[in-house]
């Protein structure tokens, strides 16, 4: 009897450690997916005092979006209205 419940727990020890392997594998896999804003980071450009980007990025479901992002090039002196 003392013999099996020993399998059976190097059995378990083995599913569990691929199982682990396995999930750590999927989760590094979705860490280093590309970034859905990489195309909107590398077309910024300084116009005076604001910093511009645009680019069409993608959504969820990969429908190409258009985005414009726009912010101070610097310390913004104080504060502005919206």
């Amino acid at each position: 009897m003392g013999a099996v419940c020993h399998s059976v727990q190097r059995v378990m020890r083995r599913y569990a450690a691929t199982l682990v392997i396995a999930l750590s594998a999927a989760f590094a896999a979705t860490a280093r997916a590309d970034d859905p804003l990489a195309a909107l980071h590398s077309s910024c450009h300084a116009t005076g005092a604001l910093t511009i980007c645009a680019a069409k990025i993608p959504s969820f479901d990969g429908t190409p979006l258009d985005a414009t992002l726009t912010y101070p090039s610097g310390r913004a002196p104080r504060r502005a209205a919206l």
